[in-house]
């Protein structure tokens, strides 16, 4: 198995389960912009930057969207939980003295509104949000963020996603790719080099 000292996660459908009030809070936010879709039809959109899904719905780019979208994800938001088993990883992982981030997707003004109640910082030493890099996903930029912050090298660094998107950028970065199963989705894998069933699977990843 391969051994990391740097270990990145993904938020979304990777570490916290939101797919649900997210799905729910774009059906709201598209709606009041005229763009009526089933919830099927947007989960091909979640992981991917805000900016380009508007632009795939040929919807004009306004900036105050992101608060249009944290109003409606408001309604939705007590759902999100962690994953199971995440809590305990990320003890294990701090115990080991592995260096520990997140990079995302979202918006400073999402993570810090509707985020906190996770209390990610006592875990995690860098979390890389959108604002931090020019380019996002599935560019490497924050991933290599992350990794400047922390004087990290790629080959002792993972990246553990759950959309093709985020194994892109880990490989684009140098990094290895990783795509979880634990969350029932099923994605397409073929740019992940490791798939990981549970938690405990990445404690086992500890060099």
């Amino acid at each position: 198995m391969d051994k990391f000292r740097h270990f990145v996660f993904d938020l979304d459908g990777t570490l916290i389960d939101t797919e649900h009030p997210v799905l729910l809070g774009w059906q709201k936010a598209l709606e009041l912009k005229g763009c009526f879709l089933t919830l099927e039809q947007i989960k091909p959109m979640l992981g991917i930057p805000m900016e380009t899904v508007l632009d795939m719905l040929n919807i004009p780019w306004e900036d105050s969207f992101v608060d249009l979208w944290m109003d409606c994800y408001e309604t939705f938001a007590d759902e999100a939980r962690f994953f199971d088993d995440v809590p305990e990883m990320l003890d294990a992982l701090k115990a080991a003295g592995c260096g520990i981030g997140a990079v995302t997707s979202r918006h400073r003004a999402e993570y810090d509104r509707y985020f906190p109640k996770f209390k990610l910082e006592k875990w995690m030493d860098h979390i890389v949000l959108k604002e931090d890099t020019a380019l996002n996903k599935p560019n490497p930029e924050p991933l290599m963020r992350y990794m400047e912050l922390a004087g990290a090298t790629a080959d002792e660094t993972i990246y553990i996603g759950d959309m093709p998107s985020d194994a892109k950028c880990a490989n684009r970065a140098g990094a290895t790719s990783a795509i979880v199963t634990w969350n029932g989705a099923t994605v397409d894998m073929s740019d992940a080099k490791l798939a990981v069933a549970s938690p405990k699977d990445v404690i086992g990843m500890i060099k």
